[in-house]
């Protein structure tokens, strides 16, 4: 079964996703251009986040624009997208069937996990880039805290 999502995140900065890859412990190759998947989309997913109801061909299900993440564990992958018609503004794509064949045992359904660090690193960059010294804290919940002193 194919069931390619958008996950609802603009990426703005590729080096703040891959430092949030990386924070994650997850691989973001950015050459890469192919993602792993289910392989053939046989129409069967609708959702709100269906990639198609995105602007993302069915033709284009298992490419990406600007690289690809690999987690481990994992057997698919997700792609980065650039968002249709916004350039320089990227989202991830991926296969969700059976939670994403591992890809959600890691990041969560949705991979928020990954929405998170990668909110965490654009604002450390930019607290930084204005003259604060930033401390991460990982709270009991999971949650970052981010504490910015001057």
């Amino acid at each position: 079964m194919s069931h390619v999502a958008v996950v609802e995140v603009s990426i703005k900065s590729l080096g703040d996703l891959a430092r949030a890859c990386k924070a994650l412990g997850l691989e973001y190759d950015r050459k890469a251009r192919k993602w792993a998947w289910y392989g053939v989309f046989i129409g069967d997913y609708n959702r709100q986040d269906a990639a198609v109801k995105h602007g993302i061909a069915t033709s284009r299900y298992g490419t990406s624009d600007a690289g690809v993440i690999k987690v481990p564990g994992a057997t698919y992958s997700i792609g980065v997208y650039q968002i249709p018609g916004q350039p320089g503004k990227y989202t991830l794509v991926y296969d969700n069937w059976h939670g994403g064949h591992g890809i959600e045992n890691v990041l969560g359904a949705g991979l928020p996990k990954l929405r998170q660090e990668y909110a965490a690193q654009v604002s450390r960059r930019k607290m930084q880039a204005a003259g604060f010294q930033v401390q991460r804290r990982l709270l009991d919940n999971g949650q970052i805290k981010l504490v910015c002193r001057r």
